[in-house]
């Protein structure tokens, strides 16, 4: 096996057969002045015990064969060196989470420590490296990362509060995925896409047997979905493992808190609703007051004493939920001319005319069923109303993501629907949670907007429509 990038190389097989390959590539590279260093070659052997070599083997000044080693950032050798490895990225890792920590910028410093650091820094050594005894470095890479989250919301995080911030977006956390409960997933995906490959390679490859990883894997994953043990039978991904696990976590979240617990946790799986803490945009960045205040009622840690709300004499809860939905503070009246806004803002990137609250739209009826009016440019000269409405998540029975957003999108529907199709109306009713989620014509309506407004400006579509969460 002969593979180069540059000037750098790696020849791999029998002793004879890597010898004539040395002497070829020494020989080729005098020939166009090029010369090959010996004493910066490193040898290396798969065989714990050493290797016999002939005398003679290699060039002149090569070093002796030896059995630990890393290639590529991928240590490989005993038990011992793939360990000390890691525990030394694991140190610079440290390094980095400091200075993390301590932006001054909230929202851009949980960007950096979810994506710059944790399991997605380890992932390459997790998935090339068979060593089982990662357990320890892997252990306090996880409680970095948790310290750091700690300092940067200035919150503790414990027990189901940093389980929760352990899972995805999608699933209702920060998207600090644990390096113990994954590291499985990374070497089983890993594994079952290259060991045909490395056994083709080199007839004396032993892979790890599948039993060995998918033991510990189902102890992680719902106990309807074991794996099998056994290779030819595994016909999954990293990814497809991966989210196995995120559902065990997520159910027995759920499980374990209350009714408004479930409800909040559901309704944090809604489209878009932890779309604050994947977007940074210079020019919409969110204070860092607010920022940590808005991950801490997504993890369900309390911000009040319960008692009576001093404003509108409702029942305040000590989770923040009341806040958000309070008719006495005016904060839906607020969020709902935010949203407007900025929905009449990448409207007008895009180029339509786009109009905010027209009257008589319905003839003599005073009823307003549009807080925009998009006069063209989407419905081919039809006009369309977007009605937009923001309602309490926690609204209504226990039920499935976005469920509040989506019920208030029909409702609206109902109201207005026939009534403007008689006047010539398209009508887009666009629901909106007050923790974040969108309902599904909210999705459908944004997503062609964005795609408008990219189309026709400068600005990326990824960086549109983040800040309506």
């Amino acid at each position: 096996m002969m593979s180069f990038y540059l000037d750098d190389g790696l020849l791999a097989g029998d002793p004879d057969k890597v010898q004539v390959a040395l002497e070829t590539l020494r020989d080729a590279a005098q020939m166009i002045g090029l010369r090959l260093q010996p004493r910066k070659c490193v040898v290396y052997t798969l065989d714990e015990e050493g290797i016999d070599l002939p005398a003679g083997w290699g060039l002149e000044g090569m070093p002796s064969p030896v059995f630990d080693g890393d290639y590529l950032g991928c240590p490989f050798g005993s038990d011992d060196h793939c360990s000390s490895f890691v525990r030394a990225r694991v140190e610079e890792m440290k390094e980095s989470l400091e200075l993390i920590a301590d932006v001054p910028d909230s929202q851009v410093a949980m960007n950096l420590a979810r994506l710059c650091s944790g399991f997605c820094k380890l992932t390459h050594l997790m998935r090339s490296s068979q060593c089982l005894g990662l357990q320890g470095p892997l252990v306090e890479a996880d409680r970095l990362l948790k310290e750091a989250t700690q300092k940067i919301l200035k919150t503790p995080l414990d027990g189901p509060i940093w389980r929760q911030a352990q899972l995805p977006l999608r699933s209702g956390g920060l998207g600090l995925r644990s390096c113990e409960s994954h590291r499985y997933a990374a070497l089983l995906g890993s594994l079952r896409l290259t060991r045909s490959t490395c056994q083709g390679l080199w007839g004396g490859y032993e892979c790890l047997p599948a039993s060995e990883i998918t033991e510990e894997l189902n102890d992680l994953v719902p106990s309807d979905k074991r794996l099998q043990p056994d290779w030819d039978s595994l016909d999954v991904s990293q990814r497809q493992v991966s989210a196995l696990i995120d559902l065990r976590k997520r159910n027995e979240a759920e499980e374990e808190t209350d009714e408004a617990g479930k409800k909040r946790l559901r309704a944090l799986r809604a489209e878009k609703a932890g779309a604050f803490l994947g977007t940074v945009d210079e020019d919409n960045v969110i204070p860092a007051p607010e920022f940590r205040l808005a991950c801490a009622f997504r993890l369900g840690i309390p911000l009040f004493e319960e008692g009576q709300c001093d404003r509108c004499n409702a029942t305040r809860d000590k989770y923040g939920v009341h806040a958000t939905i309070c008719k006495g503070n005016g904060g839906l009246i607020k969020r709902h001319n935010d949203v407007r806004e900025q929905i009449l803002q990448v409207a007008q990137l895009g180029g339509l005319d786009a109009m905010r609250e027209p009257r008589y739209l319905l003839g003599a009826n005073k009823l307003k069923p549009a807080d925009i009016l998009l006069t063209d440019g989407l419905d081919e000269g039809r006009r369309r109303a977007l009605d937009i409405t923001v309602v309490d998540f926690a609204g209504g029975p226990y039920g499935s993501p976005g469920q509040a957003a989506s019920r208030a999108e029909k409702g609206k529907m109902e109201k207005y629907g026939s009534l403007c199709k008689k006047n010539y109306l398209h009508f887009s009713p666009m629901g909106f949670e007050s923790l974040g989620g969108w309902g599904p014509e909210a999705v459908r309506v944004l997503r062609q907007l964005t795609t408008i407004a990219a189309r026709n400006s400068t600005v990326p579509r990824h960086e549109l429509g983040g800040d309506l969460s």
